[in-house]
C-alpha cells in the first residue's frame, strides 16, 4: 500500500464523490494499491477490504479514532477515542466457499465480497436478499432463488456469513455516561474514512483558495507543500 499525497488524495476524492459508498471504498483502495487489479479488489472479502481501509486510514490520519455517537435512549452525544487496533479483529474470511447445515438442508455460500456490495437495492430487505443471492452457491439445488427460502433459513445464512467474516461486522460496546444505557454499534470504517477524507478535502481546497489569492501560487505548488508549511503561510496572510 502506498501513501497518498495531497494531490493524489484530492484526485481520488473528486473521482469518488458522486459514487455510492461501496464503489467509493473500492476507488480508495485502487488509488492506495495501484498494483492490484480492480477485479482482485472486488473479490476481497468485506473484512479484508475493511482491514486495508484501516491501514489506509493510519497512513493518512494516524491510528487515533475520535468517534461521536448519539445515545439511542436519551440522544445525548457520546464522544469516545479509540485506536485502529481496537477495532481490528484480526483474521479475515477467505474467499472460498463454506457450508451450513440447517435440518436436512445443506447450504454452500461464500462470505460477501467488496464487489457483492456494489449496486444493491436501496431497500434494506431487498438489499439483504440480493446480497444473499450473490453469496449463496446452492441450497440443495444450484441456482436456488433465495426468495423461496424460509425466513429462519435466511436468518441462519446471514448469521453464518457474519460469523465467517467478523471484521466485516466490527462492533463497538458503548455506554452512555448521561443515562447509563449500553448498546452495540457497528463500526463502518468505509463510511468513517470517507467522512474524514471529505472534511479534509473541503479544508484543503479552502486553504488552496486562500493561498492562491494571497500569493498567486498554482494549486499544484500549494499541494506540494507539507501541511505544516501550508499552515504557516496561511497564518502569514490572515489579518
Amino acid at each position: 500500500m502506498r501513501t497518498l499525497g495531497a494531490a493524489q488524495l484530492l484526485d481520488v476524492w473528486e473521482q469518488a464523490i458522486e459514487l455510492p459508498p461501496p464503489r467509493r471504498a473500492l476507488a480508495l483502495l485502487r488509488a492506495a494499491c495501484p498494483d492490484a487489479k480492480g477485479e482482485e479488489l472486488a473479490a476481497l472479502p468485506v473484512g479484508r477490504r475493511d482491514d486495508l481501509l484501516m491501514q489506509l486510514r493510519e497512513h493518512l490520519f494516524g491510528s487515533r479514532l475520535d468517534l461521536v455517537a448519539p445515545c439511542p435512549a436519551c440522544r445525548e452525544p457520546l464522544e469516545s477515542t479509540l485506536q485502529v487496533a481496537d477495532v481490528r479483529i484480526g483474521a479475515q474470511a477467505a474467499a472460498s466457499e463454506q457450508s451450513l447445515r440447517i435440518g436436512d438442508r445443506c447450504i454452500r455460500f461464500h462470505a460477501p465480497t467488496a464487489g457483492d456490495l456494489v449496486d444493491l437495492p436501496t431497500d434494506p430487505s431487498a438489499a439483504r436478499l440480493a446480497l444473499l443471492s450473490r453469496c449463496v452457491i446452492d441450497a440443495d439445488a444450484p441456482g436456488v432463488d433465495v426468495n423461496t427460502l424460509p425466513e429462519n433459513v435466511v436468518d441462519a445464512i446471514s448469521t453464518a456469513m457474519s460469523a465467517a467474516d467478523p471484521q466485516a461486522d466490527a462492533e463497538l460496546a458503548l455506554a452512555c455516561p448521561a443515562c447509563g444505557h449500553r448498546w452495540q454499534s457497528v463500526f463502518d470504517i468505509a463510511a468513517f474514512l470517507w467522512r474524514e477524507i471529505d472534511a479534509w478535502a473541503q479544508r484543503t481546497l479552502r486553504d488552496v483558495h486562500a493561498l492562491a489569492r494571497g500569493y498567486g501560487w498554482h494549486e499544484s505548488d500549494i499541494l506540494a507543500l507539507t501541511a505544516t508549511r501550508r499552515q504557516i503561510y496561511l497564518e502569514m496572510i490572515r489579518p
